[in-house]
């Protein structure tokens, strides 16, 4: 099998939600914690979690066993500088063939989700393999090595959503996960959640 890293980008500062929404409740525990279970539940080795404008909350509702926790000191500047901070940690680890980028606000990702990715990986060979839902095309996605150069020089303020739309048809297979219609970004989307 292919080796397959993870990055759980988790730096952000919730600006909309108004309070860091990776520490909301959610299933007993945070929405934090419930995706570093996910993302360790997965075939994905090594998971990175990135923590950025409120690590010193967020660090402790986390184990850092099996996985590892990186503090991103230019969160500040967009996504792009959390998706660089953990692919550089993994590449630092492991000579993986892929990486997979995920958010912990998607509250109904499994694990099983995730070896999806892997699996379509490992039978279809394209760069990227992508979740489709809402009409739209995000993460969680998985990028072949081949595009790691690119995700590292993504310019401030974009995600990895600008890289794959920069791609053709051919380069992406994609996963549908209509659950992802439902994340966490403002305090309408977190009640929804409860109810």
């Amino acid at each position: 099998m292919r080796s397959v890293g993870l990055v759980l980008l988790a730096s952000g500062e919730s600006q909309r939600m108004g309070t860091p929404k990776q520490a909301l409740s959610f299933g007993g525990t945070s929405l934090l914690a419930h995706a570093v279970q996910t993302a360790k539940g997965s075939l994905c080795r090594p998971v990175v979690v990135t923590l950025g404008a409120y690590a010193n909350v967020l660090k402790p509702l986390i184990s850092s066993k099996d996985l590892q926790i990186i503090t991103v000191e230019d969160w500040q500047e967009g996504m792009n500088a959390s998706i660089r901070a953990g692919i550089k940690s993994i590449l630092e680890q492991n000579e993986v063939e892929a990486i997979v980028l995920m958010t912990c606000d998607q509250p109904y990702l499994t694990s099983a989700l995730l070896n999806q990715l892997v699996e379509v990986y490992e039978k279809t060979g394209t760069p990227v393999v992508s979740c489709a839902y809402a009409e739209t095309v995000g993460i969680p996605t998985l990028f072949d090595r081949s595009l790691f150069s690119e995700l590292l020089r993504l310019p401030p303020g974009t995600g990895a959503k600008k890289l794959i739309a920069s791609l053709s048809p051919e380069q992406i297979t994609l996963v549908p996960f209509p659950q992802a219609e439902t994340d966490v970004d403002t305090p309408e989307d977190y009640a929804k959640l409860k109810k």
